[in-house]
């Protein structure tokens, strides 16, 4: 008798962090062209000076650690 395994379903985590406005660009560019993390960037507010930007960065991940490795992961690459 073998067991059967059932596939977890891929969650979605999201992260709401505040960046410099300069960033924004190459986490979007980055995004799109890597789809292995399955990545959205959204901006969602500015502050009044406009150097400092609220982002959401949403990520597909069986569960938190895996998602904590690829956000990590998303954020080395796309900041290099």
């Amino acid at each position: 008798m073998t067991a059967e395994k059932t596939p977890q379903p891929e969650l979605r985590y999201t992260v709401r962090v505040w960046t410099e406005a300069k960033t924004v660009d190459k986490l979007k560019d980055h995004a799109k062209k890597v789809p292995l993390y399955h990545a959205e960037v959204k901006e969602l507010e500015t502050d009044e000076d406009g150097d400092m930007t609220k982002i959401s960065i949403q990520l597909r991940a069986k569960g938190r650690n895996e998602y904590n490795q690829n956000l990590a992961l998303f954020l080395i690459n796309a900041l290099k």
